[in-house]
């Protein structure tokens, strides 16, 4: 029986016309081209500004951080599984505390012959304290405009054209 307090973890599920490994690679080393950091960065949130850029330091304990439109580096979490074509995870907590983060886990699953199914969850809701409810809800639409308008479009698109 699950306990009364926890808050449901968000669950995305995206079909992608490409490998795993291509999804994880596109994921992970362009996630500038395909993230709106113009709609979802502390830079857009604290200056209206976009980020300059967001990328992630491809290694277990690396980051996932973004530059600012003024030229600083934030820290929106911590890389915790790093297989490449398999499964990325990692904190979550743009603008936040290390206490406040939550965490994301991404799985890559072959599809067919060539297809790949990316699974994301967004757990741990409960770090974020009494707004969590409405951080969660938040996070549910943000995630599917980022992967479903952001990612899935990109991944098909610049395999396409290769």
């Amino acid at each position: 029986m699950a306990n009364q307090n926890e808050i449901q973890a968000i669950e995305k599920t995206l079909y992608l016309s490409v490998d795993c490994q291509q999804a994880f690679d596109l994921f992970t080393s362009a996630v500038e081209k395909w993230w709106p950091l113009g709609r979802f960065s502390v830079s857009a949130n604290e200056t209206g500004a976009p980020a300059r850029a967001c990328a992630f330091d491809p290694k277990e304990g690396g980051e996932f951080y973004e530059i600012t439109a003024d030229g600083r580096r934030e820290v929106w979490g911590t890389i915790t599984v790093w297989r490449p074509g398999e499964q990325l995870s990692f904190t979550w907590r743009p603008a936040l505390t290390s206490e406040e983060a939550t965490h994301v886990s991404i799985t890559f699953e072959r599809d067919g012959e060539s297809g790949c199914v990316m699974k994301l969850t967004h757990s741990g809701w409960e770090a974020r304290g009494e707004e969590a409810r409405t951080v969660r809800d938040d996070y549910n639409g943000g995630w599917q405009t980022i992967l479903s308008s952001g990612f899935k479009q990109y991944a098909e698109a610049t395999v396409s054209s290769v």
